[in-house]
């Protein structure tokens, strides 16, 4: 099992009580088993100092449940699985594409350009 830990730019990690903790105090370390927690958490300690460099980590943890913080690694959200992978977003926007009549699509050249095949004149002043 692993959980989630908030660390800074000088290598603290961020406490239960929000305060900022060496290595050595790792059972005072503020963890989770939640992704979206620790994020929001991220977010609520970087709102509160805008100069922090906050990272968050995903741990492993140890025999006594401990992190194990030589094993950090950033934390990345997992990717999403679709049920057909095959499928991809610009078979979806060829698919449209089919939908639409011919007449349509001159219309749609017809009103960005005029007889010359030049976009018109965009009058700013008024």
């Amino acid at each position: 099992m692993s959980v989630f830990i908030i660390a800074n730019h000088h290598h603290h990690y961020l406490g239960k009580q929000a305060q900022w903790l060496d290595a050595g105090e790792i059972t005072h370390i503020f963890r989770t088993a939640h992704y979206d927690v620790a994020l929001n958490q991220l977010i609520e300690s970087n709102a509160r100092d805008i100069e922090q460099r906050l990272t968050l980590l995903e741990c492993p943890l140890d025999d006594k449940g401990q992190p194990v913080l030589a094993d950090a690694i950033p934390a990345r959200k997992k990717p999403v699985s679709f049920d057909d992978p095959e499928q991809t977003a610009t078979d979806d926007s060829d698919a449209h594409q089919e939908d639409r009549h011919p007449e349509d699509s001159q219309k749609d050249d017809d009103a960005v350009t005029n007889d010359h095949g030049q976009a018109p004149a965009i009058d700013y002043a008024g």
